[in-house]
């Protein structure tokens, strides 16, 4: 029987105990799944996938108990949700095979999940508010996840600030919960939010820092992704929100992280030395200093990490006030300037690219410098 992934559907259970044609060929049978070491069963269910797991639970009694005592993890890869006014949609994926399930409010009251493709949808009705439904999945399925989560994505609607409250204090109970119940913080790589970002200072309490590398936020639909290290520079947008919640940025996750990435969102107000230590970076800044490109260029310079920094700026950067400091650029194009800075690493050079609303620094091989270049002191 295929449940799509409704491990709570409390369906009646068929007793063979009595069959006499079962028992009388019992010893004949090979071994099954029931006989197998636990140990075995259960990295077989782990390796199985979140629906096989689901489709042996009705299998019978003994594997329904197995399961549900938590002997039987999940090894899921990512999981998208999708936050809207009147439902949830959660996207488990494990070995690039995805599992879809919706807890939208039904119109006669409740919760109606909705689990599976489109072709073989199956749904159940439940007497509780949709979100409270879906955090109770959430809590088992992350209290069961074996090893690293590589993604986490929590995408949302504009909400209104009553929403948000409740929604977040939802989130930040549900997470505790799994935390206790696992006595160790969740391990995840990748974790972004769109609009939803003040979700994130609730949920990077229970992060393990070690295993969070990528950060990313936006207010736009699409991918995560890594910066582009040759980002358009026609491509130039104006914020749509500001992040200034200094403590994020004082949390051992984000210090930890190698990664971030921001769309349409702004930190403003933020210190630029909290983002220094990011090894790729694309984030939204208000304005950007002479003084604080003569740090960005000493920092990344001298970091042994350092790959790429994008930074757009709110503020024209008046272009020509970086040639004193910096001396002639090698290349001019309009108000693009281009220069190639010495690095700590002879093997290295530090490229700078500057318009009007972005820069850009490049750690690159010293053969990338073009020839006849004249690089110039860090």
């Amino acid at each position: 029987m295929d449940t799509f992934g409704l491990e709570s559907l409390d369906l009646p259970e068929i007793d063979f105990s009595n069959d006499s044609d079962c028992s009388s060929t019992a010893t004949k049978s090979p071994p099954s799944l029931i006989t197998l070491p636990e140990e075995l069963v259960s990295r077989i269910c782990e390796e199985s996938g979140y629906r096989a797991i689901t489709q042996l639970r009705l299998v019978n009694r003994t594997l329904s108990k197995f399961i549900d005592e938590g002997k039987v993890g999940y090894r899921l890869d990512k999981i998208l949700i999708e936050i809207d006014r009147h439902q949830i949609t959660m996207t488990l994926t494990q070995d690039g095979e995805e599992h879809r399930i919706i807890y939208a409010d039904h119109e006669f009251g409740g919760t109606q999940i909705i689990s599976g493709p489109s072709d073989r949808s199956f749904m159940q009705v439940v007497n509780h508010h949709h979100s409270k439904v879906f955090l109770q999945e959430l809590k088992k399925i992350l209290t069961r996840q074996v090893g690293i989560l590589k993604k986490l994505r929590i995408n949302s609607v504009p909400l209104s600030k009553e929403i948000q409250v409740i929604l977040t204090r939802r989130f930040e109970n549900t997470f505790r919960r799994i935390v206790k119940k696992r006595n160790s913080k969740m391990k995840i790589q990748s974790i972004h939010f769109e609009l939803i970002e003040y979700l994130a200072i609730r949920v990077f309490q229970f992060l393990d820092p070690t295993s969070l590398k990528k950060i990313g936020f936006s207010n736009n639909p699409g991918p995560f992704y890594h910066p582009d290290p040759d980002p358009d520079p026609e491509f130039i947008f104006s914020p749509a929100a500001d992040i200034d919640n200094k403590n994020l940025m004082e949390t051992e996750q984000w210090k930890n992280a190698e990664e971030l990435f921001s769309f349409q969102l702004r930190f403003k107000n933020i210190p630029l030395k909290m983002f220094t230590h990011f090894s790729l970076l694309d984030v939204n800044l208000p304005r950007v200093t002479l003084e604080d490109l003569k740090f960005l260029k000493k920092t990344y310079s001298t970091s042994p990490t350092f790959k790429h920094a994008i930074i757009h700026v709110t503020k024209y950067i008046d272009t020509e006030d970086m040639v004193p400091a910096f001396g002639e650029p090698f290349e001019v194009h309009d108000d693009d300037r281009e220069w190639y800075f010495k690095c700590s690493d002879h093997g290295s050079a530090l490229y700078l690219y500057l318009t009007r609303k972005l820069l850009k620094f490049v750690r690159c091989p010293i053969t990338a410098v073009p020839k006849g270049c004249k690089m110039r002191e860090s």
